[in-house]
């Protein structure tokens, strides 16, 4: 996620790379600011503030 963030990938490589560790799905909560990422079986696996910058 790190270097995704600091522009080191692009977004087919950031979700390929989501997908092979076990991510199926992300999900944006603007009001939150928060991007909170699950598993397979829609367990919770981080929670991570956006940057806002």
């Amino acid at each position: 996620m790190k270097i995704h963030q600091q522009g080191q990938t692009n977004y087919f490589t950031y979700c390929k790379d989501c997908a092979e560790k076990g991510i199926k799905k992300w999900i944006m909560n603007l009001d939150k600011m928060t991007c909170t990422y699950y598993d397979q079986v829609q367990n919770e696996i981080v929670v991570e503030k956006v940057p806002l910058a």
